[in-house]
């Protein structure tokens, strides 16, 4: 089960995926089912084809929907696949012996092959005036007016402002609204608590083109001023994450004991004082590793920043493509690095605060 799993997910993944789609595909005339959403919905010329649009994002999520039916029906035979049994269980580490050698190699070359290789492409293509081989001629036009005029322009510093916003709001967000589903999951004696922890869970299960096409149809519907702006972009990644935030949020609650909030009850204090004195110190390093993750997934992500693009709206993942939609290779790989040095940056930050807490 752990197995065809991740397989599942790994499928999911991938068929939801836009960005690669496009940028690979779409030269040649390659199209998906999620590039389908896409240009159905932002077409070149002429006017949206919203009715086509939601036809390609039906059948998008009743392809990802299948395979986790059939998983979740393959686990209500989990007594089949039991292979850790009682006290006398011991896990057993298995040596690779001859084939260590080889494993290492594998592993440092899948490192190399999909961050150094392509990082390191970038950055040469960031400080070329136009993209071209490695040579003698290519070291003498090196240059850094690109990233000096990157770092300048105006549409920059908004697109950098936009996807600071975007991420800590969308963090903040998924992960307040999941402390609180995960509450109503742990704590609540209701009998129907069930659905909402299938209602949180099933963001993950739907392709993000299609989480992004349904709340631009809704806001394009209501009568609220935030179609264009930032705050479009917040809701639908609120959406989409809040279900990696109560993966968290729920086992983190499940550890804290009752009687906990039950003393805080009987010496007076309201529910807010509950969650102000009790639950939220305790479940602040949960908290932080969840709001890190999101900040992580929202600051790359492109599926919903770009079905949901305005002008007023711009962040770096959308202005990436958009140079390179235009044709501008330089430019696309001086964001590129810039985007993954912040990335980079963002990871190590939280591998070190959950190292810090695994020591605690």
């Amino acid at each position: 089960p752990a197995i065809i799993g991740a397989l599942i997910y790994e499928f999911v993944t991938v068929v939801e995926a836009v960005d690669i789609p496009l940028v690979l595909g779409l030269p040649g005339h390659i199209t998906v089912l999620s590039t389908q959403v896409y240009n159905a919905s932002h077409p070149p010329v002429g006017l949206p084809d919203y009715g086509a649009s939601s036809m390609y994002g039906i059948f998008l999520f009743v392809l990802a929907l299948a395979p986790i039916l059939f998983y979740n029906k393959m686990l209500g035979r989990s007594g089949s696949f039991v292979t850790v049994t009682g006290k006398s269980f011991r896990p057993k580490v298995q040596a690779l012996g001859r084939w260590k050698p080889l494993a290492i190699v594998f592993t440092w070359l899948y490192i190399f092959v999909s961050f150094v290789m392509p990082l390191l492409i970038l950055m040469w293509a960031s400080i070329q005036p136009y993209f071209g081989t490695l040579s003698r001629a290519a070291l003498k036009r090196v240059t850094f007016s690109s990233y000096h005029k990157t770092l300048s322009s105006d549409l920059f510093t908004a697109a950098l402002k936009n996807t600071i916003v975007v991420g800590l709001a969308a963090a903040a967000g998924s992960m307040i609204l999941a402390m609180l589903v995960s509450w109503i999951i742990v704590r609540s004696r209701s009998r129907f608590r069930w659905a909402a922890d299938v209602l949180a869970f099933m963001p993950h299960a739907i392709p993000g083109v299609v989480i992004g096409l349904a709340t631009l149809l809704i806001y394009l519907l209501l009568p609220l001023p935030i179609y264009g702006t930032i705050w479009i972009i917040v809701i639908a990644m609120g959406t989409q994450y809040v279900s990696l935030g109560t993966r968290l949020t729920t086992g983190g609650i499940a550890q804290i004991q009752r009687s906990l909030e039950e003393a805080a009850e009987t010496s007076g204090g309201k529910a807010r004082h509950v969650w102000q004195h009790v639950l939220v110190p305790l479940l602040r390093p949960v908290f932080l590793n969840g709001f890190l993750l999101v900040f992580l997934a929202s600051i790359q992500n492109l599926t919903l920043p770009l079905m949901l693009y305005s002008t007023g709206n711009q962040v770096l993942s959308t202005l990436i493509w958009s140079r390179w939609d235009y044709g501008d290779a330089t430019g696309t790989a001086v964001l590129s690095v810039i985007m993954t040095i912040i990335t980079v940056i963002a990871a190590l930050f939280l591998r070190r605060v959950s190292g810090r807490r695994t020591g605690e």
